[in-house]
């Protein structure tokens, strides 16, 4: 199977631009219509097969909304570490509103447990539009609650470790 995807991906580095373009409009294409009609599994697969013909140095406009698309899908299939690295991904490529892509990111930091991550994006977010939004606001103190929690787990199990008499018998 590896050496399929291998010729595959060697195939597709000998196509003219023109060609790849073609295979990245029709997969795109396909894509949206499975979108459109909620199959987002599907539309996933398709969009994915869209983004093997570009190449990381291609600039086409197409790339940044197929990749929204399956920053958008991931999010609604609960796909947390996909949706991060789409989203990281559309980070990358745009310089206009990243705060939904930063929120986006925090969200799936908060559901991968990683509360650390998700607070600092959070205050990143904060920082940078100086306005709390709901979902925003939620997001923020569910993490800031959890992380308060593990910290007193944590405590509790080293005090519990280091400071609990041993027999010497």
């Amino acid at each position: 199977l590896e050496l399929i995807n291998f010729k595959d991906t060697v195939k597709i580095q000998n196509m003219s631009l023109e060609d790849r373009l073609t295979s990245v409009y029709n997969y795109k294409n396909e894509g949206d219509i499975l979108y459109k009609n909620n199959k987002l599994k599907d539309a996933s697969y398709k969009y994915n097969q869209a983004l093997d013909y570009l190449f990381e140095e291609d600039e086409d406009p197409e790339k940044m909304i197929i990749i929204n698309n399956l920053c958008n899908i991931y999010e609604n299939l609960s796909h947390w570490n996909e949706c991060l690295k789409f989203c990281k991904s559309a980070l990358q490529l745009t310089q206009e509103d990243t705060t939904q892509y930063l929120y986006k990111i925090a969200k799936s930091y908060y559901y991968l447990k990683n509360y650390d991550n998700c607070i600092n994006i959070c205050n990143k977010i904060l920082y940078k539009d100086k306005k709390l939004n709901t979902e925003l606001n939620e997001l923020f103190t569910k993490a800031l609650s959890f992380k308060t929690f593990e910290n007193e787990n944590e405590k509790n199990m080293y005090n519990i470790m280091f400071n609990t008499p041993h027999d010497t018998h």
